[in-house]
């Protein structure tokens, strides 16, 4: 296809497309090595681990299978437990500690839910860093209580949690993106080899031969230009034109514009609003386009100017009309445009 103003987004949207789809197919790949370790872990473990080689570790960087299962020599209730209340006053024992004995040593366990009165000694979870808060409110305060057992405690805790959910979750946000991202980079090959394929030139399909009418825009956006905020008037086209997009409709075929306020709110207070364009043909096909205040409606002013036979603003009325009888609306805006016409003629 000949290259022109057209055909030149449209390069620009596959190249877009099938950049994004093998950034996001390599951070999915980034993600699955660092994560590596943990889904081995995940479908190869718990692993059994000796008391002495968990007594005598000193840095948990340097074990891989830290998914493991753990049997002490007793097992006593620290009496910690993590509370949560619900908004209707309720509260669920979320889980509680429990200090493992392993020689001359104990090892912190987060266990779900509420301890036993006799905590058996077998936990499986993963050997992980006692966190800030747990070493101090947890760890601190049974030493201050019970001065000899400080540096007892292992420096390091297991989380015998949930261990899995996370993994799949990720596993399955991983192949969902992975999937778009494939399908992203098929579609950018195939609009690549097929430009007549892409959603621009099949939506210049409503006008006529998507070939011919991208010549005659082109044609036109090279000649005389009136540009009115982000939106470009030729004697036949409004065009509204981005690096790598493209919305266009001939003028003729204007039939309702009008402007859409939106009133943002953060926590129900309002921050601001957006104003955009919005721009309807007689084909039903419509186009957006956000700006400040003043350029929207310097751009409506515009089209209002370019057509005049456009219905302009905005009612529920007009939305139901445009809605359930578009072709009574479609004739009312014809008939007004052979008004015009006529008048212009005598």
């Amino acid at each position: 296809m000949t290259s022109n103003f057209v055909t030149e987004i449209v390069r620009r949207s596959n190249r877009n497309l099938l950049l994004w789809s093998f950034v996001g197919a390599l951070i999915v790949a980034g993600a699955g090595v660092l994560s590596f370790n943990y889904y081995r872990n995940l479908f190869q473990g718990p692993f059994p681990i000796a008391k002495k080689s968990i007594i005598t570790l000193n840095d948990l960087n340097s074990l891989s299978d830290y998914y493991v299962t753990v049997e002490g020599d007793d097992a006593l209730d620290t009496g910690y437990q993590y509370v949560s209340t619900s908004s209707g006053g309720s509260e669920t024992v979320d889980y509680s500690y429990i200090a493992l004995v392993l020689n001359d040593s104990l090892l912190l366990v987060k266990s779900p839910g509420i301890a036993l009165v006799d905590p058996k000694t077998v936990y499986t979870g993963a050997l992980v860093p006692i966190p800030a808060d747990t070493q101090q409110e947890v760890v601190r305060d049974i030493e201050a209580e019970y001065p000899d057992l400080k540096g007892v405690f292992l420096p390091f805790m297991l989380d015998a949690g949930d261990f899995s959910t996370t993994g799949y979750i990720g596993l399955v946000i991983g192949a969902i993106v992975l999937l778009i991202c494939l399908y992203g980079i098929f579609l950018s090959a195939r609009r690549s080899n097929d430009p007549s394929a892409h959603p621009i030139m099949r939506g210049l399909k409503r006008f006529g031969d998507p070939g011919a009418m991208a010549n005659q825009i082109h044609a036109e956006m090279q000649g005389h230009v009136d540009k009115v905020g982000k939106l470009s008037f030729t004697n036949n086209w409004l065009v509204n034109a981005t690096g790598s997009s493209l919305n266009v409709t001939r003028l003729s075929d204007v039939a309702w514009f009008y402007k859409k306020v939106t009133q943002r709110r953060v926590n129900s207070v309002p921050v601001g609003k957006t104003y955009e364009a919005l721009v309807w043909d007689r084909h039903g096909n419509y186009f957006t386009v956000q700006a400040n205040e003043n350029d929207v409606n310097l751009m409506l002013d515009a089209i209002g100017n370019s057509a005049p036979w456009a219905i302009g603003g905005y009612s529920d009325d007009l939305k139901t009309s445009w809605d359930k009888k578009r072709a009574d609306f479609i004739a009312a805006v014809d008939a007004h445009r052979q008004s015009l016409l006529s008048a212009n003629r005598q």
